[in-house]
Protein backbone atom coordinates (compact mmCIF):
# COMPACT_ATOMS: atom_id res chain seq x y z
CA UNK A 1 0.00 0.00 0.00
CA UNK A 2 1.64 3.62 -0.99
CA UNK A 3 1.45 6.30 1.33
CA UNK A 4 -1.63 8.65 0.83
CA UNK A 5 0.00 12.16 -0.03
CA UNK A 6 -1.22 15.54 1.77
CA UNK A 7 -1.12 19.19 1.99
CA UNK A 8 0.27 20.56 -1.24
CA UNK A 9 0.87 16.96 -2.48
CA UNK A 10 -2.14 15.77 -2.70
CA UNK A 11 -3.53 14.92 -6.15
CA UNK A 12 -7.11 17.02 -5.09
CA UNK A 13 -5.38 20.03 -3.47
CA UNK A 14 -5.59 22.12 -6.79
CA UNK A 15 -9.49 21.35 -7.05
CA UNK A 16 -10.32 22.32 -3.14
CA UNK A 17 -7.80 25.23 -3.73
CA UNK A 18 -10.30 26.59 -6.12
CA UNK A 19 -13.17 25.07 -4.43
CA UNK A 20 -12.38 27.46 -1.30
CA UNK A 21 -11.80 30.58 -3.24
CA UNK A 22 -15.13 29.91 -4.66
CA UNK A 23 -16.54 29.23 -1.18
CA UNK A 24 -14.88 32.37 0.48
CA UNK A 25 -16.59 34.71 -2.40
CA UNK A 26 -19.96 33.28 -1.67
CA UNK A 27 -19.63 33.12 1.95
CA UNK A 28 -16.69 35.93 2.90
CA UNK A 29 -15.49 33.23 5.27
CA UNK A 30 -12.42 30.78 5.13
CA UNK A 31 -12.95 26.99 4.44
CA UNK A 32 -12.95 24.50 6.96
CA UNK A 33 -11.82 21.12 7.63
CA UNK A 34 -15.49 20.14 7.86
CA UNK A 35 -16.72 22.47 4.64
CA UNK A 36 -13.87 20.45 2.74
CA UNK A 37 -15.04 16.85 4.31
CA UNK A 38 -18.74 17.06 3.95
CA UNK A 39 -18.40 18.28 -0.30
CA UNK A 40 -15.20 15.76 -1.46
CA UNK A 41 -16.06 12.86 1.30
CA UNK A 42 -12.46 12.63 2.92
CA UNK A 43 -11.52 11.94 5.94
CA UNK A 44 -10.87 14.87 9.00
CA UNK A 45 -6.80 14.19 9.26
CA UNK A 46 -6.80 15.02 5.07
CA UNK A 47 -9.00 17.52 4.49
CA UNK A 48 -7.16 18.97 8.03
CA UNK A 49 -3.49 19.21 5.80
CA UNK A 50 -5.51 20.26 2.60
CA UNK A 51 -6.56 23.88 4.67
CA UNK A 52 -3.84 24.08 6.06
CA UNK A 53 -1.28 24.18 2.74
CA UNK A 54 -4.70 26.16 1.62
CA UNK A 55 -4.28 29.08 3.14
CA UNK A 56 -0.71 28.93 4.00
CA UNK A 57 -0.80 28.77 0.22
CA UNK A 58 -2.84 32.09 -0.15
CA UNK A 59 -0.83 34.06 3.11
CA UNK A 60 2.08 33.79 0.36
CA UNK A 61 0.21 35.77 -1.89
Amino acid sequence: MSKVKMGKDDPLFKETQIFAEKYYRRNHEKITPTCLQNNFGMGYTRAKKLCLAILESKSRK
